[in-house]
């Protein structure tokens, strides 16, 4: 739901095995103060540009994203990323 990302201090989220989501809203990026993203089971093929405003991400999942493409920049545009799973 849209409403999700009004949610300004929201530290975690959760999508993950939602097989109906296939690309990331351009609305992630609201989420100021996510630290742990989970997307591991969606159908996502492509990151939203709007991933490099999450500057506070330190957890990122992506288990069984078959069909995701990254490329360096994509994972380099998140300068305080620890952990890619």
């Amino acid at each position: 739901p849209k409403g999700i990302f009004g949610l300004k201090r929201l530290e975690m989220l959760e999508l993950r095995f939602l097989e109906q989501l296939r690309e990331i809203p351009e609305e992630i990026g609201l989420l100021s103060n996510l630290k742990n993203l989970n997307l591991n089971g969606c159908n996502i093929k492509t990151f939203s540009k709007s991933m490099k405003q999450l500057k506070h991400l330190k957890s990122l999942r992506l288990l069984a994203l078959e069909q995701l493409r990254l490329s360096p920049e994509d994972i380099a545009v998140m300068s305080n990323l620890d952990a890619l799973h």
